[in-house]
Formats: C-alpha cells, structure tokens, sequence
C-alpha cells in the first residue's frame, strides 16, 4: 500500500511533506522496525503532527537547498522499545 502512494500518488502530487524522511518512508520504516499495528500506528501520529508543532521541536536538514524538518523513527520510539540483544551498546 505504502508502495503504491509512493509510485502512484505521491509521483504524480509531487513531494510535498515539510519533513525528512517523508511521511510515507517514515511509514514504511517502522512499520518494518516495530510490525504492523505498532508501526501503523507511528505512522497515523506522524501523519497527524506532520509540520505542525513538531516543526518547531525538532532538528532541520538541508537537503537540495530547503529546509526540512528532520524527524526519522529512531527519535519515536516508545519507552518500552529495546532493541535486539545483537544490537545494544
């Protein structure tokens, strides 16, 4: 589904999300960190504060001489999220 927006509506709408990574890679990506229902729901609130206040919280990157707000899924993880054994410090 996320595929398709990307090929289909997002290609022909063009790229309008104030944000890095865009709202439906954000999607994508923790949807394949956190499964299915967690990452939906990342998604749906990254959807919902998309430059809104969040614009002004976070980080901006520069990318091809505009701003963007930098958001990626490492800085929403929830509280109980550990990571895998292979993967802790």
């Amino acid at each position: 589904m996320i595929q398709f927006f990307q090929d289909h509506i997002s290609g022909a709408d063009g790229n309008r999300c104030p944000m890095t990574p865009s709202c439906s890679a954000y999607a994508a990506r923790a949807m394949e960190k956190h499964g299915l229902v967690i990452g939906w729901v990342m998604a749906l609130d990254r959807i919902l504060r998309c430059g809104r206040s969040e614009a002004d919280l976070a980080p901006r990157r520069w990318i091809n001489g505009e701003p963007y707000v930098y958001d990626p899924v490492s800085a929403n993880d929830f509280w109980w999220f550990t990571p895998p054994l292979d993967k802790q410090p």
